[in-house]
Protein backbone atom coordinates (compact mmCIF):
# COMPACT_ATOMS: atom_id res chain seq x y z
CA UNK A 1 0.00 0.00 0.00
CA UNK A 2 1.34 3.37 -1.16
CA UNK A 3 1.99 5.73 1.83
CA UNK A 4 2.33 8.99 -0.09
CA UNK A 5 -1.22 8.31 -1.49
CA UNK A 6 -2.09 7.81 2.25
CA UNK A 7 -1.16 11.31 3.06
CA UNK A 8 -2.85 12.76 0.51
CA UNK A 9 -6.04 10.96 1.02
CA UNK A 10 -6.18 10.97 4.96
CA UNK A 11 -3.63 13.28 6.45
CA UNK A 12 -2.25 12.28 9.36
CA UNK A 13 -2.87 14.17 12.39
CA UNK A 14 -0.60 14.77 15.21
CA UNK A 15 -0.19 12.22 17.99
CA UNK A 16 -2.41 10.40 16.39
CA UNK A 17 -1.87 6.38 14.86
CA UNK A 18 -2.83 5.04 11.93
CA UNK A 19 -3.74 1.39 10.53
CA UNK A 20 -4.19 0.48 6.97
CA UNK A 21 -5.25 -3.13 6.53
CA UNK A 22 -7.35 -5.34 4.27
CA UNK A 23 -10.98 -6.18 5.99
CA UNK A 24 -14.22 -7.57 5.30
CA UNK A 25 -17.56 -5.64 6.80
CA UNK A 26 -20.25 -7.43 7.49
CA UNK A 27 -24.38 -6.76 8.36
CA UNK A 28 -26.11 -9.75 9.07
CA UNK A 29 -24.43 -12.04 7.31
CA UNK A 30 -23.90 -10.63 3.82
CA UNK A 31 -20.29 -9.83 4.07
CA UNK A 32 -17.91 -7.09 2.28
CA UNK A 33 -14.79 -9.00 1.88
CA UNK A 34 -11.14 -7.50 1.39
CA UNK A 35 -11.38 -3.97 1.75
CA UNK A 36 -8.68 -1.53 1.40
CA UNK A 37 -9.44 0.31 5.22
CA UNK A 38 -7.48 3.16 6.89
CA UNK A 39 -8.19 3.33 10.27
CA UNK A 40 -7.35 6.82 12.78
CA UNK A 41 -7.74 8.18 16.14
CA UNK A 42 -6.20 10.55 18.69
CA UNK A 43 -3.76 9.03 21.47
CA UNK A 44 -3.69 12.08 23.05
CA UNK A 45 -7.51 12.99 23.38
CA UNK A 46 -11.16 11.82 23.47
CA UNK A 47 -12.65 12.22 20.10
CA UNK A 48 -13.65 10.47 16.98
CA UNK A 49 -12.33 7.62 15.44
CA UNK A 50 -12.72 7.79 11.67
CA UNK A 51 -11.90 5.77 8.70
CA UNK A 52 -11.68 5.38 4.92
CA UNK A 53 -12.65 2.60 2.43
CA UNK A 54 -10.27 3.24 -1.04
CA UNK A 55 -10.92 1.19 -3.94
CA UNK A 56 -12.23 1.47 -7.51
CA UNK A 57 -15.38 1.98 -9.06
CA UNK A 58 -15.95 -1.50 -8.36
CA UNK A 59 -15.35 -1.34 -4.63
CA UNK A 60 -19.14 0.91 -4.16
CA UNK A 61 -21.25 -2.20 -5.39
CA UNK A 62 -19.26 -4.65 -2.81
CA UNK A 63 -20.20 -2.01 -0.10
CA UNK A 64 -23.84 -0.82 -1.35
CA UNK A 65 -25.84 -4.61 -0.34
CA UNK A 66 -24.46 -4.70 2.90
CA UNK A 67 -25.20 -1.04 3.76
CA UNK A 68 -28.42 -1.21 2.43
CA UNK A 69 -29.16 -3.63 5.17
CA UNK A 70 -32.05 -3.06 8.58
CA UNK A 71 -29.67 -2.10 11.46
CA UNK A 72 -27.20 0.86 12.49
CA UNK A 73 -23.41 -0.98 13.21
CA UNK A 74 -21.68 -3.39 10.89
CA UNK A 75 -18.65 -5.34 11.86
CA UNK A 76 -15.39 -4.96 11.20
CA UNK A 77 -13.00 -7.56 10.73
CA UNK A 78 -9.12 -7.59 9.59
CA UNK A 79 -8.22 -9.88 6.99
CA UNK A 80 -4.92 -8.59 6.06
CA UNK A 81 -2.48 -6.39 8.35
CA UNK A 82 1.29 -5.30 8.08
CA UNK A 83 2.14 -7.70 10.58
CA UNK A 84 0.39 -10.60 10.84
CA UNK A 85 0.13 -11.47 14.15
CA UNK A 86 -2.03 -8.09 14.69
CA UNK A 87 -5.56 -8.16 14.65
CA UNK A 88 -8.56 -5.33 13.93
CA UNK A 89 -12.34 -5.38 15.25
CA UNK A 90 -15.37 -3.93 15.69
CA UNK A 91 -19.09 -4.28 15.98
CA UNK A 92 -20.18 -1.10 15.82
CA UNK A 93 -19.20 0.94 12.51
CA UNK A 94 -21.44 3.50 10.85
CA UNK A 95 -21.39 4.23 6.97
CA UNK A 96 -21.02 7.88 6.81
CA UNK A 97 -20.95 7.62 2.20
CA UNK A 98 -20.61 5.98 -0.49
CA UNK A 99 -19.68 7.53 -3.55
CA UNK A 100 -19.07 6.13 -6.68
CA UNK A 101 -16.86 6.89 -9.53
CA UNK A 102 -15.79 6.09 -12.89
CA UNK A 103 -12.80 7.19 -14.92
CA UNK A 104 -12.43 7.53 -19.06
CA UNK A 105 -11.32 4.20 -20.65
CA UNK A 106 -8.27 6.31 -22.11
CA UNK A 107 -6.94 6.62 -18.30
CA UNK A 108 -6.46 2.61 -18.60
CA UNK A 109 -6.28 1.08 -14.78
CA UNK A 110 -8.93 2.78 -12.75
CA UNK A 111 -7.75 5.32 -9.85
CA UNK A 112 -8.11 4.26 -6.02
CA UNK A 113 -10.54 7.00 -4.56
CA UNK A 114 -12.62 7.56 -0.90
CA UNK A 115 -15.29 4.96 -1.71
CA UNK A 116 -16.86 5.54 2.01
CA UNK A 117 -15.97 7.51 5.08
CA UNK A 118 -16.25 5.36 8.42
CA UNK A 119 -16.96 6.13 11.90
CA UNK A 120 -16.85 3.88 14.90
CA UNK A 121 -18.55 3.89 17.91
CA UNK A 122 -15.16 1.76 19.43
CA UNK A 123 -12.74 -0.51 18.05
CA UNK A 124 -10.04 -3.17 19.72
CA UNK A 125 -6.51 -3.89 17.91
CA UNK A 126 -4.35 -6.93 19.21
CA UNK A 127 -1.38 -7.82 18.65
CA UNK A 128 0.78 -11.07 19.50
CA UNK A 129 3.94 -11.63 19.95
CA UNK A 130 6.36 -14.15 21.58
CA UNK A 131 6.16 -14.87 25.05
CA UNK A 132 8.30 -13.29 27.90
CA UNK A 133 9.18 -14.51 30.99
CA UNK A 134 7.16 -11.92 33.17
CA UNK A 135 3.95 -12.91 34.99
CA UNK A 136 3.36 -9.31 35.06
CA UNK A 137 -0.36 -7.92 33.61
CA UNK A 138 -1.00 -4.16 32.96
CA UNK A 139 -4.14 -2.61 32.44
CA UNK A 140 -3.73 1.13 31.82
CA UNK A 141 -6.67 3.49 31.47
CA UNK A 142 -6.10 7.01 29.18
CA UNK A 143 -7.52 9.79 30.81
CA UNK A 144 -9.37 13.23 29.30
CA UNK A 145 -10.58 16.08 31.47
CA UNK A 146 -9.39 18.27 34.57
CA UNK A 147 -6.39 17.18 35.95
CA UNK A 148 -5.75 18.85 39.31
CA UNK A 149 -8.15 16.84 41.49
CA UNK A 150 -5.43 13.79 40.55
CA UNK A 151 -2.99 15.52 42.76
CA UNK A 152 0.49 14.10 41.47
CA UNK A 153 3.49 15.64 40.69
CA UNK A 154 6.74 14.60 38.60
CA UNK A 155 10.59 16.08 39.59
CA UNK A 156 13.17 15.57 37.36
CA UNK A 157 16.45 13.43 38.24
CA UNK A 158 20.00 14.03 36.78
CA UNK A 159 22.23 10.60 36.50
CA UNK A 160 26.10 11.01 36.55
CA UNK A 161 25.69 10.01 33.09
CA UNK A 162 24.13 12.95 32.23
CA UNK A 163 20.40 11.75 31.85
CA UNK A 164 17.28 13.25 33.29
CA UNK A 165 14.65 10.71 34.39
CA UNK A 166 11.21 11.79 35.71
CA UNK A 167 10.17 10.56 38.60
CA UNK A 168 6.45 10.71 39.84
CA UNK A 169 5.34 11.78 43.51
CA UNK A 170 1.97 10.66 45.01
CA UNK A 171 0.89 8.01 42.21
CA UNK A 172 -0.49 5.09 44.30
CA UNK A 173 -4.33 5.57 44.95
CA UNK A 174 -5.13 3.63 48.12
CA UNK A 175 -8.83 2.35 48.67
CA UNK A 176 -10.92 1.02 51.11
CA UNK A 177 -11.67 -2.20 48.73
CA UNK A 178 -8.86 -4.77 48.40
CA UNK A 179 -8.06 -5.36 44.76
CA UNK A 180 -5.80 -8.05 43.29
CA UNK A 181 -3.83 -5.28 41.50
CA UNK A 182 -1.69 -2.07 42.83
CA UNK A 183 -3.40 0.88 41.48
CA UNK A 184 -1.49 4.19 40.53
CA UNK A 185 -1.97 7.59 38.35
CA UNK A 186 1.25 7.97 36.34
CA UNK A 187 1.79 10.50 32.65
CA UNK A 188 2.30 8.68 29.45
CA UNK A 189 4.22 10.62 27.38
CA UNK A 190 4.41 10.52 23.60
CA UNK A 191 6.31 11.75 20.92
CA UNK A 192 5.51 12.92 17.45
CA UNK A 193 7.03 14.58 14.67
CA UNK A 194 6.15 18.30 13.83
CA UNK A 195 5.23 18.30 10.03
CA UNK A 196 7.39 20.58 7.57
CA UNK A 197 10.77 20.92 6.99
CA UNK A 198 12.20 21.51 10.36
CA UNK A 199 10.90 17.81 11.42
CA UNK A 200 11.41 18.33 15.16
CA UNK A 201 10.38 16.02 18.03
CA UNK A 202 7.71 17.06 19.83
CA UNK A 203 6.35 15.65 23.59
CA UNK A 204 3.41 15.62 25.39
CA UNK A 205 1.89 13.28 27.74
CA UNK A 206 -1.66 12.54 29.76
CA UNK A 207 -2.92 10.72 32.64
CA UNK A 208 -3.16 7.38 32.85
CA UNK A 209 -4.71 4.95 35.76
CA UNK A 210 -2.31 2.00 35.73
CA UNK A 211 -3.40 -0.91 37.30
CA UNK A 212 -0.67 -4.05 37.53
CA UNK A 213 -0.77 -7.38 39.06
CA UNK A 214 1.41 -10.25 39.54
CA UNK A 215 -1.73 -12.99 39.90
CA UNK A 216 -1.52 -15.84 38.33
CA UNK A 217 -4.44 -16.11 35.28
CA UNK A 218 -6.02 -19.19 37.39
CA UNK A 219 -6.42 -16.81 40.43
CA UNK A 220 -7.43 -13.84 37.99
CA UNK A 221 -8.39 -14.09 34.60
CA UNK A 222 -7.99 -11.83 31.85
CA UNK A 223 -11.71 -10.80 31.66
CA UNK A 224 -12.19 -10.40 35.27
CA UNK A 225 -8.70 -8.73 35.53
CA UNK A 226 -10.38 -6.29 32.58
CA UNK A 227 -13.63 -5.94 33.47
CA UNK A 228 -12.92 -5.43 37.07
CA UNK A 229 -10.68 -2.69 35.93
CA UNK A 230 -13.01 -0.95 33.45
CA UNK A 231 -15.93 -0.83 36.50
CA UNK A 232 -12.83 0.85 38.63
CA UNK A 233 -11.91 3.60 36.06
CA UNK A 234 -15.68 4.03 35.25
CA UNK A 235 -16.23 5.09 39.27
CA UNK A 236 -13.22 6.55 39.84
CA UNK A 237 -14.07 9.07 36.94
CA UNK A 238 -17.51 9.19 38.56
CA UNK A 239 -16.14 10.82 41.50
CA UNK A 240 -13.76 13.04 39.97
CA UNK A 241 -15.57 14.43 37.28
CA UNK A 242 -17.84 15.22 40.56
CA UNK A 243 -15.47 17.25 42.46
CA UNK A 244 -14.14 18.44 39.28
CA UNK A 245 -17.79 19.77 38.00
CA UNK A 246 -16.31 18.54 34.39
CA UNK A 247 -16.41 15.74 32.83
CA UNK A 248 -13.22 13.12 33.26
CA UNK A 249 -13.63 10.32 31.47
CA UNK A 250 -11.29 7.21 30.13
CA UNK A 251 -11.44 6.49 26.05
CA UNK A 252 -8.70 4.15 25.85
CA UNK A 253 -7.32 1.64 27.42
CA UNK A 254 -4.10 -1.22 26.39
CA UNK A 255 -4.02 -4.54 28.43
CA UNK A 256 -1.29 -6.05 27.81
CA UNK A 257 0.30 -9.96 29.15
CA UNK A 258 3.10 -11.67 28.53
CA UNK A 259 2.82 -12.61 24.73
CA UNK A 260 -0.47 -10.29 24.10
CA UNK A 261 -0.83 -6.48 23.79
CA UNK A 262 -4.83 -4.98 23.56
CA UNK A 263 -5.75 -1.50 22.86
CA UNK A 264 -9.11 -0.85 23.24
CA UNK A 265 -10.60 2.88 21.95
CA UNK A 266 -14.00 4.03 22.52
CA UNK A 267 -15.84 7.37 21.33
CA UNK A 268 -16.93 9.04 24.56
CA UNK A 269 -17.61 12.66 25.42
CA UNK A 270 -15.68 15.30 24.71
CA UNK A 271 -13.71 16.58 27.86
CA UNK A 272 -13.23 20.05 28.99
CA UNK A 273 -9.40 20.55 30.11
CA UNK A 274 -10.29 23.61 32.21
CA UNK A 275 -9.27 23.00 35.52
CA UNK A 276 -11.62 23.79 37.94
CA UNK A 277 -11.08 27.12 40.46
CA UNK A 278 -10.45 26.24 44.07
CA UNK A 279 -14.46 27.31 44.80
CA UNK A 280 -15.94 25.07 42.64
CA UNK A 281 -15.36 22.04 44.28
CA UNK A 282 -16.97 20.77 46.30
CA UNK A 283 -13.86 19.45 48.28
CA UNK A 284 -11.01 21.09 48.43
CA UNK A 285 -8.54 19.38 45.71
CA UNK A 286 -5.68 18.96 48.54
CA UNK A 287 -8.49 16.13 50.12
CA UNK A 288 -9.38 14.73 47.13
CA UNK A 289 -7.95 11.30 47.62
CA UNK A 290 -9.45 10.83 51.20
CA UNK A 291 -12.71 11.78 49.31
CA UNK A 292 -11.88 8.90 46.63
CA UNK A 293 -11.32 6.56 49.18
CA UNK A 294 -14.14 7.29 51.50
CA UNK A 295 -16.74 8.31 47.91
CA UNK A 296 -15.56 5.13 46.71
CA UNK A 297 -16.95 2.74 49.36
CA UNK A 298 -20.01 5.09 49.57
CA UNK A 299 -20.88 4.68 45.93
CA UNK A 300 -20.76 0.80 45.91
CA UNK A 301 -21.70 0.24 49.53
CA UNK A 302 -25.00 1.90 48.32
CA UNK A 303 -25.01 0.41 44.78
CA UNK A 304 -24.90 -2.88 46.65
CA UNK A 305 -28.20 -1.77 48.29
CA UNK A 306 -29.83 -0.85 45.45
CA UNK A 307 -29.24 3.19 45.67
CA UNK A 308 -26.91 3.67 42.71
CA UNK A 309 -26.00 7.46 42.54
CA UNK A 310 -24.39 7.31 39.37
CA UNK A 311 -27.34 9.06 37.25
CA UNK A 312 -27.32 11.85 39.97
CA UNK A 313 -23.92 12.48 39.72
CA UNK A 314 -24.28 12.37 36.05
CA UNK A 315 -26.74 15.03 36.25
CA UNK A 316 -24.91 17.04 38.54
CA UNK A 317 -21.75 17.17 36.24
CA UNK A 318 -24.05 17.74 33.31
CA UNK A 319 -25.91 20.28 35.02
CA UNK A 320 -22.66 22.20 36.57
CA UNK A 321 -21.55 22.26 32.91
CA UNK A 322 -24.31 23.99 31.12
CA UNK A 323 -24.49 27.03 29.57
CA UNK A 324 -27.47 29.04 30.67
CA UNK A 325 -29.11 29.12 34.09
CA UNK A 326 -32.27 27.63 33.14
CA UNK A 327 -30.61 24.36 31.39
CA UNK A 328 -28.36 24.17 34.77
CA UNK A 329 -31.39 24.79 37.36
CA UNK A 330 -32.86 22.07 35.20
CA UNK A 331 -30.45 19.29 35.39
CA UNK A 332 -29.51 20.10 38.71
CA UNK A 333 -33.25 19.94 39.79
CA UNK A 334 -33.14 16.61 37.70
CA UNK A 335 -30.37 15.06 39.61
CA UNK A 336 -32.46 15.77 43.06
CA UNK A 337 -35.26 14.14 41.74
CA UNK A 338 -33.08 10.96 41.05
CA UNK A 339 -32.17 10.91 44.35
CA UNK A 340 -35.47 11.44 45.78
CA UNK A 341 -37.02 8.54 43.63
CA UNK A 342 -34.43 6.34 44.72
CA UNK A 343 -34.86 7.20 48.33
CA UNK A 344 -39.20 7.20 48.35
CA UNK A 345 -38.43 3.63 46.40
CA UNK A 346 -35.91 2.12 49.19
CA UNK A 347 -38.31 3.08 51.78
CA UNK A 348 -41.08 2.00 50.40
CA UNK A 349 -43.51 5.13 49.68
CA UNK A 350 -45.81 4.48 47.72
CA UNK A 351 -48.28 7.45 47.58
CA UNK A 352 -47.95 11.06 47.51
CA UNK A 353 -48.39 13.61 50.09
CA UNK A 354 -52.18 14.38 51.21
CA UNK A 355 -53.15 18.28 50.57
CA UNK A 356 -53.10 19.12 54.30
CA UNK A 357 -49.65 17.55 54.87
CA UNK A 358 -48.04 19.24 51.26
CA UNK A 359 -49.29 22.64 52.65
CA UNK A 360 -47.62 22.01 56.08
CA UNK A 361 -44.47 20.94 54.25
CA UNK A 362 -44.75 23.79 52.40
CA UNK A 363 -44.79 25.76 55.08
CA UNK A 364 -42.08 24.71 56.73
CA UNK A 365 -39.29 24.78 53.53
CA UNK A 366 -40.80 28.79 53.73
CA UNK A 367 -39.75 29.84 56.74
CA UNK A 368 -36.26 27.60 56.31
CA UNK A 369 -35.73 30.00 53.19
CA UNK A 370 -37.12 33.05 54.92
CA UNK A 371 -34.48 32.30 57.70
CA UNK A 372 -31.53 31.87 55.13
CA UNK A 373 -31.76 34.14 52.24
CA UNK A 374 -34.57 36.85 53.20
CA UNK A 375 -38.14 36.98 52.84
CA UNK A 376 -40.41 35.47 49.92
CA UNK A 377 -43.20 36.31 47.97
CA UNK A 378 -46.33 35.35 49.55
CA UNK A 379 -48.17 32.16 47.65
Amino acid sequence: MREHMMENLLPKQLFSVRHEFVGNLSKRGEIAKNLHIVVQYSLIKEGEIVGKVLGTGETPEKLRHVANLSGPYLKLTSEKYQHVDTHIFSEKVLFRTITHQRWPPDYGEEMTYIVSDLRFEDITITKHYGPSDTSERHLTFFLAGPRILWPIFVTRELSFTGETRNKVHNSKIELSENFPFEIEIVPWYFHDKAPGPDNYELTTNVLVLHLKTKELVEQLSNEDFVNSGKALADDLTLLVSFLSTHWVTWYRYQFQTNDTIEAYVRRTRECSTKEPAPDDSPVVWQKSREFLKIGFSNLRKLRAEGFDLSMPIAYFVSGSEAKYLEERFTTLFLSLERIKDMFALKEGFRRNLSDKAFKKLGSLVSDVIKKKIGSVPEG
